[in-house]
């Protein structure tokens, strides 16, 4: 493989990888909007007075307040969730879910909710009709906001894996590189021995990523198979929500045919992230239906994802190893010559690892949300604030 054709390689992997971390970004930050605008909407004092007014008994305007209490409880801030998360992976030996941590602050809230479909629903439903809108509508965008997380979690599953790194590998081979220019350099201070275990310790490295190169590729191919499975289920299972969280609540204005409703808006906006150019609006039944559910862009980026996986990063690492060893072994034979020349003993010292763990950006995906995510790195920014 020569220069051009090995950098084609490279482009391309690195390519289809970033535009999955994008894919990320941008649902990370539709969950993000979902969460502020429904703080924003079920906290309005408008929408609280009107509730208020509309009480037919005083103990309602304490339940609305309790209520209010429990809506911040459950959409938590990032920093809680993703702390949560790692929090339950370590406790039950599982990976790290948002949907999981989110799951778990809706239990301690204290609210009387059950899973149905992967959406929330009422055990107990509140009773008194004002109260009783307003908290349908709550477990709308509570339910919408679970379903973003789940496509986060499957987007993490395919993407944050220490194996999709190429660049350790890139690393190896310039550090070979480097070590063999720097024999030849007059200026090099290292005496022979100290230049052998270099580049044993190089070597031995080099000999850890080999038996990396083909391990994971069988089960994680396996793992984005079952996320394109979950994904497809999710967007069908999430058109469905937006559907019913945007009928069941019909606009009552009076000029309801000249604008929407404040929770109309949200979810056509939500929907419309979600499922873009696919949402249609009849005015008439004041409706919403979308169309394809899940997207074909995602299909055909998680297909690509597969044949880069299958073929090509295996092959993009391979080749990398390939020049790193030929360097470091050029070194090897280089010293032993020099030491025979110079009648020096090599002596084989416990070599010190010369590789510094470069950070993989999907690996930063739930640190990133803990820190707020201002996009100082180029990984989603997991900021629900």
């Amino acid at each position: 493989m020569d220069e051009k054709e090995l950098q084609e390689l490279q482009e391309e992997v690195k390519k289809t990888i970033a535009k999955l971390l994008e894919q990320a970004k941008q649902f990370t930050t539709t969950a993000g909007k979902i969460r502020k605008i429904s703080l924003e909407y079920f906290l309005n004092p408008q929408l609280w007075a009107s509730l208020i007014k509309n009480s037919q008994e005083a103990m309602e305007t304490s339940d609305l307040q309790e209520y209010s209490a429990l809506v911040q409880s459950c959409f938590v801030e990032g920093e809680q969730l993703a702390e949560r998360a790692q929090h339950l992976a370590y406790k039950t030996s599982s990976p790290p879910s948002l949907v999981a941590a989110l799951d778990d602050f809706v239990q301690q809230s204290g609210l009387s909710l059950r899973l149905k479909q992967n959406a929330y629903t009422f055990i107990e439903k509140p009773s008194k009709p004002h109260v009783k809108r307003y908290m349908q509508q709550f477990l709308c965008a509570l339910s919408i906001y679970r379903f973003n997380l789940n496509i986060l979690d499957a987007y993490r599953l395919m993407i944050v894996h220490p194996n999709l790194d190429v660049n350790k590998y890139e690393d190896a081979v310039s550090a070979a590189k480097a070590h063999l220019e720097g024999l030849s350099d007059p200026k090099n201070p290292d005496p022979i021995n100290t230049s052998w275990n270099k580049a044993k310790a190089i070597k031995s490295h080099l000999e850890q990523l080999k038996k990396e190169v083909q391990g994971f590729t069988t089960p994680l191919r396996q793992t984005v198979e079952e996320q394109n499975k979950r994904l497809t289920l999710l967007f069908g299972e999430g058109a469905l929500l937006l559907q019913k969280s945007f009928n069941k609540f019909p606009n009552s204005s009076a000029s309801r045919f000249l604008y929407d409703s404040p929770w109309h808006r949200f979810i056509k906006e939500i929907s419309s992230d979600f499922y873009p150019n696919k949402v249609s609006h009849s005015m008439y039944s004041d409706s919403i239906s979308i169309n394809s559910p899940c997207p074909e862009w995602l299909l055909a980026d998680i297909k690509k994802m597969d044949d880069i996986l299958e073929n090509k990063l295996p092959n993009l690492k391979k080749e990398l190893l390939r020049r790193a060893f030929a360097s470091i072994n050029e070194c090897l034979t280089n010293l032993k010559i020099e030491a025979e020349c110079k009648n020096i003993e090599l002596k084989h010292e416990a070599p010190d690892s010369f590789y510094k763990s470069s950070v993989y950006p999907g690996m930063l995906l739930y640190k990133n949300i803990a820190e707020g995510g201002q996009g100082k790195i180029p990984c989603p920014s997991l900021s629900l604030n």
